[in-house]
């Protein structure tokens, strides 16, 4: 069952096999519901990419099947006010091909009506009907490819690409040439919000006898904020009240995506506890000042300006660099000569570039512990 439940279905054997699926078409409140749904007995057969969101608007109310190729087997044609969708190859993929037309948008039938069968001509054909991709805010994606054939001969045909609104963030290239053909295409994110874009490819030719142009591939890039994480997640340094007091190192490794800046500073812990929301450690906020300050802010508002003020606040511990790009190293210094009590706490804060979102998720906390032991306690060792 679906809920909700479908409004129009109809039939169509797209494997030539004697067996007709059932396309469903419904209405749903949601953009990214599906509203075509297309189910057989076997449902292996039947590509699961089928299952479309549409339009947003519950536009497309009515469909027939038919054999409107001549190849066969039926293809699911759907129909809207304006606009008429032709699925050309059901039992591969989701290729479509689309007709602005006006409509009556209630009744649309399906047959030969010259009874002299279909006059078959050439068809574009590629290996991939869409293309999707995610990656995050200034990155550039891989590049891939897709063929583009003539499937109903070995015949050539020219083919000319372009790209609805022609986006910054996608690149095709060629953009002419013969079948068969490779095309290549990348999609980036450098100068875009996090969010979805969206365009579709459009295949046309010199030859007006090539059935289905223009032929659309639809394209979805989905932008996220950049991430950067740190190796190891915390810090502790242990030593003896009597031994000398040199000073103690460690590193962080930042690494996540290539070349968001980061400023760092150290914050006390009762400051950071102060600044948490239900979980210890989770800031409210966080920002870089126009000093380039790394500033905290607690969840009553106040304010902490931590670069500036961690040699006050904390003069047993020191990070560098305070500034740089992923990836990094920062190295952590701990002085026991400067240590007061014998057990001191303090978090390394790390803030990204506005590639990395707002607060919180912009912010990174590495808690630090230093322990100062009067003694050592030897445990003995076992051998069985």
């Amino acid at each position: 069952s679906f809920s909700p439940s479908p409004r129009f279905a109809f039939p169509a054997d797209i494997n030539d096999d004697g067996k007709d699926a059932i396309v469903m078409l419904r209405n749903v409140s949601e953009a990214n519901s599906v509203r075509m749904i297309v189910r057989g007995d076997d449902g292996d057969e039947i590509p699961s990419e089928l299952e479309q969101f549409l339009d947003s608007d519950n536009g497309y109310q009515v469909g027939a099947g038919g054999d409107v190729d001549g190849d066969g087997k039926d293809e699911i044609v759907i129909m809207r006010d304006n606009n008429i969708r032709v699925y050309t190859q059901p039992d591969r993929n989701a290729s479509r091909s689309d007709y602005a037309l006006q409509t009556n948008s209630y009744a649309i039938h399906i047959g030969d009506l010259d009874k002299n069968g279909f006059t078959i001509g050439p068809r574009f054909s590629t290996s991939i009907s869409s293309i999707e991709e995610t990656l995050q805010i200034g990155t550039t994606g891989n590049t891939n490819n897709f063929e583009i054939r003539n499937e109903t001969t070995n015949v050539p045909i020219s083919y000319q690409i372009g790209v609805e609104n022609n986006p910054s963030w996608l690149s095709v290239t060629p953009r002419f040439g013969n079948t068969p053909g490779v095309i290549s295409y990348t999609a980036n994110a450098i100068g875009l919000e996090p969010g979805t874009y969206t365009t579709r490819i459009v295949l046309t030719s010199d030859n007006q006898t090539v059935v289905n142009q223009p032929y659309y591939i639809s394209v979805k890039l989905t932008v996220t904020p950049a991430t950067f994480e740190t190796n190891p997640s915390s810090l502790g340094f242990n030593f003896l009240s009597t031994s000398a007091p040199t000073t103690r190192t460690q590193t962080i490794n930042l690494f996540g995506a290539a070349g968001v800046r980061f400023s760092v500073g150290i914050a006390p812990f009762p400051t950071v506890q102060a600044a948490a929301v239900a979980e210890p450690g989770k800031v409210i906020s966080g920002y870089t000042d126009d000093a380039g300050n790394v500033v905290v802010t607690g969840k009553n508002g106040q304010e902490v300006v931590l670069i500036d003020a961690q040699a006050e606040a904390i003069p047993w511990l020191s990070v560098t660099p305070e500034r740089g790009t992923v990836s990094a190293i920062l190295t952590v210094s701990m002085y026991p000569s400067k240590m007061v009590e014998d057990v001191g706490r303090a978090y390394i804060v790390i803030i990204g570039d506005e590639r990395t979102g707002t607060p919180p998720d912009n912010v990174r906390l590495v808690p630090v512990t230093a322990l100062r032991a009067n003694h050592q306690l030897y445990v003995p060792w076992i051998d069985r």
